[in-house]
């Protein structure tokens, strides 16, 4: 997902790299997914929250997490373990006790390398996108947006039960880093 924006103007793009797009229409729409990407734009005259933006990228999230959960059930699953809702699944990832097929393993690492869904240049930008759309797109409210990531950082760091992966630090900090260009980008 490529992330631009016009900042005198205040107009955001938000689509999908049309190679990345080619590349990954056929798997998505298997998984579910729909290939085309949210398109935003902001008129400068108007300070309101996007629900559209939101629902879209909320929508896009959990599909995609849905899958990663997925993936683990199958993991799970194929070690002859139930899964069940009861089960804390990030404490089993986390101390290592799900067995991973090389398949997955790849698609994983495929996920979060530069370019992919969860990599840290494209979650920190559906991060900032989100932001923005809560905020109306309004600079003024990017300190209160950084607040809310850390609060859900924080919380994610408690489900998870122990220190986050260094790739979930190094996304936060990209996120800060963008919100606080964004903030400062009213005083040039």
């Amino acid at each position: 997902m490529n992330i631009r924006e016009v900042s005198n103007n205040n107009i955001i793009d938000i689509k999908l790299n049309e190679k990345a797009n080619i590349e990954n229409k056929t798997k998505n729409e298997t998984q579910g997914f729909k290939s085309e990407a949210a398109v935003y734009t902001k008129s400068a005259n108007s300070n309101r929250v996007d629900s559209e933006i939101i629902d879209k990228l909320k929508a896009e999230s959990e599909n995609r997490a849905n899958s990663l959960r997925e993936m683990v059930e199958k993991s799970l699953l194929k070690q002859g373990e139930k899964y069940n809702s009861s089960m804390n699944i990030y404490h089993l990832i986390r101390d290592g006790k799900v067995k991973v097929d090389p398949e997955t393993r790849a698609q994983a690492q495929k996920d979060i390398e530069p370019g992919g869904y969860w990599s840290v240049e494209e979650t920190s930008n559906r991060l900032v996108a989100f932001a923005k759309a809560i905020a109306g797109n309004d600079p003024q409210q990017a300190d209160k947006m950084i607040r809310a990531i850390e609060k859900g950082f924080d919380m994610a760091t408690k489900a998870w039960g122990a220190k986050l992966p260094q790739i979930s630090h190094d996304t936060l900090a990209a996120t800060k880093e963008k919100l606080q260009d964004w903030r400062n980008s009213i005083k040039e």
